[in-house]
């Protein structure tokens, strides 16, 4: 069970990026911060020296990138105030004799890093990444892809 506040009702809301590698909301609050970081490399026209006429050969890069962001209530993301616990009681209704509540700590900080593409078709550019979430030193065992098309960022 993860606790997570429900029950605030702003007056305006913005939907911030993902962190790649999670769904939307991984973290949630009135305040964030996030980094997105990309090494683009042009492979094609960093090795052909002449004019190349087809925007996808010409414009298609290979991506590397790592995100990384929080978000959070109050005056620091660290603070205990923030649900960032996660507890579980790990009983079974099989032997409800001992009851037992763990508490982890969560960190307030998830990243994301992964491989991926970038060309133009048509003049819209596309976007597709492979990315790997980090949460509290845990790496995702699944990727989470992600296609998009529109203007560069």
């Amino acid at each position: 069970m993860t606790t997570t506040r429900l029950n605030n009702n702003y007056a305006f809301q913005t939907l911030a990026t993902p962190v790649r590698g999670f769904i939307q909301n991984a973290r949630n609050g009135d305040k964030y911060v996030l980094i997105n970081s990309e090494l683009r490399i042009p492979v094609f026209s960093a090795f052909i020296n002449h004019n190349i006429k087809s925007e996808i050969i010409r414009d298609f890069e290979l991506v590397a990138f790592f995100d990384a962001g929080t978000a959070w209530e109050g005056l620091s993301p660290f603070s205990n105030s923030n649900p960032l616990f996660n507890e579980s009681i790990p009983n079974t209704p099989e032997n409800p004799s001992v009851i037992i509540n763990v508490t982890q700590y969560k960190s307030p900080v998830v990243m994301g890093f992964g491989p991926g593409l970038r060309t133009s078709v048509f003049g819209y550019f596309i976007k597709f990444d492979v990315a790997w979430g980090v949460d509290t030193q845990v790496i995702t065992s699944k990727p989470t892809y992600y296609f998009s098309i529109g203007t560069d960022f």
